[in-house]
């Protein structure tokens, strides 16, 4: 993982943080005295900064920096793997139910589906209740790949939390189950 520049210098003593910064990195990380920093380029932590944002301030950060890299490592952007994973979970669906149940507009739906569609990851089939009516599936090669997807995120995951407690990995996918839920409530 490529970590962004440092704010500042990198003590020249070492891994120490100055005193009076006892919080966690925007990766959560702190030195050995507990303190926190960001690491430069070398994974040694910078200065601190009189005015370092709080974790109000740097959740956003952090949501829109995770869902970028996640969706790096499995080759499917947000919007594709969310649509196969509802329709993985669901089964054939109308473009409406499917706009319903991910919280978009038809029309986001139609448009997210599109690439899936020319990839044959997504096939089109008639609504049995209304012949004219059409309804979107996943395909066994979509269904492949959801899988593919699905498991290097499981990978990536484990690597990443591979230093972390079995309660620390709980409490991190509770928090996060609960910060979904709230965006889901919001709809």
């Amino acid at each position: 993982m490529t970590l962004p520049p440092s704010d500042g210098p990198s003590d020249p003593d070492g891994p120490g943080r100055a005193e009076g910064n006892d919080g966690p990195d925007r990766a959560g990380r702190t030195d050995r005295a507990g303190r926190a920093g960001r690491p430069d380029r070398a994974g040694r932590p910078d200065r601190p900064d009189a005015d370092r944002p709080d974790a109000d301030r740097q959740l956003p950060y952090q949501v829109a920096v995770f869902a970028r890299r996640i969706c790096a490592a499995g080759e499917l952007d947000r919007a594709s793997f969310l649509l196969l994973e509802q329709l993985a979970a669901t089964g054939p669906a109308k473009v409406k139910t499917l706009a319903a149940a991910l919280g978009v507009d038809s029309s986001t739906v139609t448009r997210q589906a599109a690439p899936l569609l020319r990839e044959r990851l997504v096939a089109r089939l008639p609504y049995p209740a209304d012949r004219r009516a059409v309804q979107l599936a996943l395909t066994p090669l979509g269904a492949g790949r959801l899988a593919q997807v699905r498991e290097r995120r499981r990978e990536l995951i484990a690597e990443l939390t591979a230093g972390w407690t079995t309660r620390e990995r709980a409490v991190f996918c509770a928090l996060l189950a609960r910060f979904n839920d709230g965006l889901l409530d919001r709809r």
